[in-house]
């Protein structure tokens, strides 16, 4: 329980707000956003859309130790944890290993990290995200297509176009505050609103 609050208070702690609106957003979201350009509240929201997870008080909040192979989710209590997972599906012969907060795949985006581990972390992983997204927007010009993009860059299938829809339902409830709210109460963090 004592890596879970720390965890969530580490995502979840009050922060500044993106795109010149009134918007909650997680400290990290914010510091993530000032190294990288991009809007803190594309990035919670990109994380929310990979890895939004049921944690065992029932509220929904992104979580870091995930990873997501041939489309099963797995959800680890610990950063070793899903380290040492990743490692196995990957020595034994899995390369497409989706890992960490931002999902970054490790066969096609593991070039941009020294190692798993350092994939593995928050804040690389974010940084990593970051930067495809980015690649993304300079491309289409708008943060809703870049987002389904980072998830299928060659709209396969049209899955571009679908994930960009249901990223774009994962913004509107941050920018009303619903999906903050829901954490809010079911973690009794304190979350305080702030201008950009």
């Amino acid at each position: 329980m004592k890596i879970f609050l720390l965890v969530i208070s580490f995502l979840i702690a009050p922060g500044a707000l993106a795109n010149d609106a009134t918007i909650l957003v997680p400290k990290y979201f914010v510091k993530l956003s000032k190294e990288t350009n991009v809007p803190a509240d594309i990035l919670y929201a990109l994380a929310a859309k990979e890895t939004n997870t049921k944690m065992t008080n029932k509220a929904v909040a992104p979580w870091p130790y995930t990873l997501n192979v041939k489309g099963k989710p797995y959800s680890f209590a610990t950063y070793q944890e899903m380290v040492d997972a990743a490692n196995n599906f990957i020595e034994n012969g899995t390369r497409s290993v989706d890992i960490g907060l931002f999902q970054v795949n490790w066969l096609w985006n593991g070039h941009r990290s020294e190692s798993v581990e350092n994939l593995g972390t928050p804040w690389e992983n974010g940084k990593v995200a970051a930067k495809i997204l980015l690649e993304h927007y300079r491309k289409h010009g708008d943060w809703v297509v870049a987002a389904g993009r980072y998830h299928n860059p060659a709209n396969k299938n049209g899955r571009a176009d679908s994930y960009a829809r249901e990223y774009k339902k994962f913004l509107s409830l941050i920018h009303s505050g619903k999906y903050q709210k829901h954490l809010k109460k079911n973690t009794g963090m304190t979350l305080t609103k702030a201008r950009s």
